[in-house]
């Protein structure tokens, strides 16, 4: 049986951190990184749903996406933008 990875997000106050397994992200090594990152992969892998592809998706595009302003909406006088990345 594979081992779960318990991921804990605390925030609040001054208080913001990730734990996984008990261990601040912040301080794991490469080979712990990568460990997590592939088993992480792989419940999004066994776990499809629309929206972990959206999740994908939409973290994809905030992190690593080109950002553009498109233009001022004339009704609300929001800006509008978009953001593209090509995989």
């Amino acid at each position: 049986m594979e081992d779960k990875l318990k991921i804990v997000k605390t925030e609040g106050c001054v208080v913001s951190g990730i734990d996984i397994n008990g261990e601040d992200i912040s301080y794991l090594d490469d080979s712990k990184k990568k460990e997590y990152y592939l088993k992480i992969l792989n419940w999004f892998k066994n776990n499809y749903s629309e929206a972990n592809f959206k999740i994908i998706i939409d973290t994809l595009i905030d992190y690593y996406g080109d950002y553009k302003y498109l233009y001022t909406c004339k009704q609300c006088g929001d800006s509008v933008f978009e953001s593209t990345i090509e995989i």
